[in-house]
């Protein structure tokens, strides 16, 4: 079944909150969550099959630059396409909000992520040293770019 993307609500802070615990080393909290849906330039959408969540990301815009928080998708769900779903997503919300530039870090030995972030057209720009914790790794820094369309 497809699933459907659509804004994310408080209701769905707790299945968000599962999916960050499932994917993140340093997931965010409940708490956290609810205040990212809230805040007024954030994007946060999820990927729902049959009422439930699948996938979420969450992406900040802030005058013409797109920034990728928070991006998961729980593991029975993965390798379907939904992942590139929500990649679309976040693509069409940079376009309407004439953004110059969308970036992201990802963990380096992330590699299905990796994938999916080349696969939507973003370059590999540089590494930070040890941003991530639990495991300590290396950062990947993608940008794409939309200048000129």
């Amino acid at each position: 079944m497809r699933p459907v993307i659509r804004k994310a609500e408080t209701k769905d802070v707790e299945s968000i909150a599962l999916i960050e615990s499932e994917c993140s080393g340093m997931p965010w909290t409940a708490e956290q969550i609810e205040e990212e849906i809230s805040y007024s330039l954030a994007h946060n959408y999820v990927a729902e099959i049959e009422g439930k969540i699948v996938g979420f990301f969450s992406m900040h815009i802030v005058s013409d630059d797109a920034h990728l928080n928070e991006f998961g998708v729980t593991e029975m769900y993965r390798r379907q396409g939904i992942g590139s779903m929500l990649a679309e997503k976040m693509i069409e919300l940079c376009r309407e909000n004439s953004c110059s530039v969308f970036s992201l870090e990802v963990r380096e030995h992330s590699k299905p992520a990796r994938n999916l972030y080349e696969k939507m057209g973003c370059v590999l720009t540089g590494v930070r040293k040890s941003f991530y914790s639990n495991p300590k790794e290396d950062a990947c820094i993608y940008i794409m770019s939309f200048e000129g369309e």
